[in-house]
């Protein structure tokens, strides 16, 4: 069963996949972000997450992305748990002729505090209320409200922007946004109703009492079961009924926020607002702690159309537990970034939830919402009198914070920007283009041209600097192979066509090639040069023999041992198609068990026996165009000997003599010819030794390691631009112009060495670069790169993305290059940090 789901991140969802579905996600850019710098975006099941600013705010838009959907999978429901979302998706439902979870009516009405008010009536439960077009309004109608009144915008969740008003001086100075919603003060106790509706039946499901902060009157805590008369509850319980009707409610879950005035002896109940979902910020966990009932399985089992009645009848015989359900909020008067939150505070309380809202190391805001919560905590206390003590506790817990260094104006990374931009009348502006995997500068060059980007990735590698502006769609992908990508992205090209599908990365150059092929589009690259520098097996039986070492395809572990047991030197043992020195395995020729030293990094069979190769390890860029072969670079590399993990890169490199240097070349030329390789950009690794010169591998793209900024830094020139160009060459042969000028002007003045930092805290969670702004401030240094996203747990280096930040430098003395990075280097302060359970 395939589901279209729509808004941030619910358990729901988790849910949903347990019981089989199938979740196509659609987002907002900044939801998406968010998630990924919390460290779930990544683990959140979907087959498919579709990031979009534009589209996602017009309905039409979204409807092309749905039919194009719809029209490669079975989708059988439309679901979203935030308020926001629910019109959208409910329409979108309608227009694939689907049913949904709630009514047009409930929605509308939920989501518009106008609507609510005009559906609640004259009847009792409603709070006396006007829509105030401007500042005059607004002060009559304070005039006729002896107690004051409250503010809030029309629509809008997080109690953002909401204001209470006592008197005319709060009211001058109150900024309000018109139109705006007026209601009478009520004063009295808030409560929270959590409810469930089948079939318009209303079933009450959890009562909890509201403990607003006096100072900033925002819920600090929620204590449930309330501890009110059955006689209250019964007056809270008709009112939630009465209201749910007047919303329109018949399915789903509900949450209902109430407030209980004492009139003498009368209790006076008044609806504050309704919502189609679940209390956030917690409250169901509170909810599961106090009586046993999981109100995330219910929804789901609902959008499902799953029967949920035997479930709500178990859990009716539970005895409720005392629970209470706190926050943590921060004041400051200079900025800070979140570090740490100490438990130990709690070790008295049975914590069965903690949870941090704000990020490690992000920016604490000031308190204007509830949005602006720093730490949840739930706990059973089972005894009223002991709600108290745990609110105390989390009043007095200390929370570590550092300054917001980088808080300034101060440019944080010094960027390469294109160089080059099309007008509106070229035209190539407002073609559609997809990308397949990584290498976001060279994207930002193709937006400068003028391009609508549509970036696919698969969600291991996406980090929040993808959710940027530059495209107009990203599509995450749980599995890079999976065929439903095919159809997903022949649906979209169906709606609205792509011009080109391009990609900068080994990893994604198959499926590339695959899809242009299927949807009948020109690629930049020869297929033959891709399959043969991809698969390294390939690629060895391609190239002269006398730049390879002896090498043999080894299928499984037995052979393995075989091979290395019959020869007395040592042997490298590799993935064939693998990036990043992923499974790089050196076996010692004395090895007794190389399959457990193989299989402890990777272990992937068939894999690719080669002799070790003795030398310098150097690196070597090159552009080819119109199938001639230019070398714009050799670089000397640095190498941690343990895993081949690189360390370090200095270029230009200095050759022993211009014969290698003639050598080095040739050998190039020749390897590119060999796998037939015409046109962009190469990267070939080679080891000399004694004016022999082997080869490691090649590749149809230039290296990595920020080797182009490196390039830039001392030519000049952009050479993602120039690859930008290559790849969209069949589309504008105009650029040929171009690229034949970037041949012929390419030079090189100083030299530049990259460094990069290993993690040397293993088990604790990677917290950011403290002194980065200082860093940058350094002589010499160009730039400070962050490698591991915040909150990655760094264990054994396997690999180039386990190492946690680089530096760049450039100088123009060759021999004091690297003492340079390494002082900068050795001057960085890391941030570790352990992380609440």
């Amino acid at each position: 069963m395939y589901g279209l789901v729509l808004g941030r991140y619910r358990e729901q969802l988790d849910v949903l996949a347990e019981n089989g579905a199938q979740l196509i996600r659609l987002l907002k850019r900044s939801d998406y972000q968010n998630e990924l710098e919390r460290n779930i975006g990544r683990h959140v099941p979907a087959q498919f997450v579709i990031v979009s600013d534009k589209e996602y705010d017009k309905l039409d838009s979204l409807k092309e992305i749905a039919s194009a959907v719809s029209e490669q999978l079975d989708l059988q429901f439309v679901i979203t748990f935030n308020d926001s979302c629910q019109l959208k998706a409910c329409r979108l439902s309608q227009f694939l002729e689907l049913n949904y979870l709630y009514t047009e009516a409930s929605i509308e009405r939920s989501f518009s505090k106008q609507k609510m008010r005009v559906a609640l009536g004259t009847s009792a439960i409603n709070i006396d209320w006007c829509m105030a077009q401007d500042k005059a309004e607004l002060s009559t109608f304070f005039d006729h409200c002896s107690t004051g009144i409250v503010v809030k915008p029309v629509s809008g969740e997080g109690s953002k922007d909401v204001g209470i008003v006592h008197s005319r001086e709060e009211l001058g100075a109150f900024k309000v946004s018109f139109p705006a919603l007026c209601e009478a003060y009520v004063q009295g106790q808030e409560y929270s109703i959590e409810a469930i509706s089948i079939g318009g039946h209303h079933e009450v499901v959890a009562i909890a009492k509201k403990q607003l902060n006096p100072g900033t009157m925002i819920a600090e805590a929620h204590i449930a079961p309330a501890p009110i008369s059955d006689a209250v509850i019964e007056g809270i319980t008709s009112a939630m009924v009465e209201a749910l009707d007047a919303l329109g409610f018949v399915n789903g879950v509900s949450h209902t926020e109430i407030l209980v005035d004492k009139q003498g002896a009368q209790d006076q109940v008044k609806i504050i607002e309704s919502h189609t979902r679940v209390g956030g910020a917690l409250m169901t966990d509170l909810v599961s702690c106090t009586y046993g009932v999981d109100l995330i399985e219910l929804n789901a089992l609902q959008v499902l159309g799953m029967d949920i009645a035997p479930h709500l009848h178990r859990y009716k015989r539970q005895k409720p537990v005392v629970s209470v359900l706190c926050y943590k909020f921060y004041h400051y008067n200079d900025p800070v970034l979140f570090k740490d939150f100490n438990l130990d505070p709690f070790s008295d309380f049975s914590l069965t939830r903690t949870k941090e809202f704000v990020p490690r190391g992000k920016a604490i805001k000031d308190v204007n919402s509830v949005v602006d919560r720093l730490i949840g905590v739930v706990a059973p206390v089972h005894q009223y009198k002991e709600v108290d003590n745990l609110l105390c506790t989390m009043r007095d817990a200390p929370i570590t914070t550092v300054p917001d260094k980088n808080n300034s104006d101060i440019p944080k990374v010094k960027t390469v920007t294109a160089t080059r931009e099309l007008s509106n009348s070229d035209p190539v502006c407002q073609q559609n283009i997809a990308i397949l995997g990584t290498m976001r500068p060279i994207h930002h060059a193709l937006k400068s041209l003028g391009f609508n980007l549509t970036l696919i990735m698969d969600r291991s590698s996406m980090t929040p600097a993808y959710c940027c502006a530059i495209y107009d769609r990203v599509i995450i992908v749980e599995r890079q192979d999976d065929q439903l990508l095919e159809d997903l992205v022949e649906g979209l090209h169906r709606q609205k066509p792509f011009a080109s599908m391009v990609c900068y990365t080994d990893k994604w150059q198959k499926k590339a090639l695959s899809i242009s092929k299927r949807l009948d589009l020109e690629y930049y690259l020869n297929e033959s040069a891709v399959k043969q520098s991809i698969s390294k097996h390939l690629m060895r039986t391609a190239i002269p023999d006398k730049y390879n070492p002896h090498f043999q395809l080894i299928d499984n572990q037995e052979q393995l041992y075989q091979t290395v047991s019959a020869v007395d030197y040592d042997v490298i043992v590799k993935p064939i198609s693998a990036s990043a020195s992923r499974g790089v395995t050196r076996i010692p020729a004395d090895c007794e068990d190389p399959a457990s030293l193989y299989g402890n990094n990777e272990g992937v069979y068939p894999a690719l026996l080669e002799s070790c190769i003795l030398g310098k390890e150097y690196s070597v860029e090159a552009f080819s165009h119109k199938e001639q072969h230019k070398i714009l670079c050799v670089t000397e590399k640095m190498v941690d000997k343990a895993n081949f993990v690189e360390t370090g890169h200095r270029l230009p490199a200095v050759l022993d003599t211009p014969d290698v240097e003639e050598a080095v070349s040739e050998a190039v030329k020749e390897v590119l010819d060999s796998i037939g390789h015409t046109n962009g950009f190469s990267h070939t690794e080679v080891f000399i030794h004694n004016k022999d010169i082997k080869v490691v591998e090649t590749h149809t793209r230039l290296g990595g390691d920020r080797i182009p900024e490196m390039l830039h830094s001392v030519s000049g020139m952009d050479l993602f631009y120039y690859w930008a160009l290559i790849s969209v060459r069949h589309i504008v042969p105009a650029v040929d112009s171009e690229l034949s000028e970037f041949v012929a002007n390419f030079k090189t003045d100083g030299f530049a060495c990259i460094m990069f930092a290993l993690p040397k805290a293993q088990g604790l969670s990677f917290a950011g670069i403290a002194n980065k702004l200082a860093l940058l401030d350094m002589p010499g240094v160009i730039n400070v790169y962050d490698i591991m996203p915040k909150g990655h747990r760094p264990e054994q280096v396997h690999h180039s993305f386990d190492r946690t930040m680089a530096i760049q430098v450039k100088t123009p003395c060759y021999d004091k290059v690297i003492q340079l990075c390494e002082t900068a280097l050795n001057q960085t302060e890391l941030l570790y940090q352990y992380q609440l359970s």
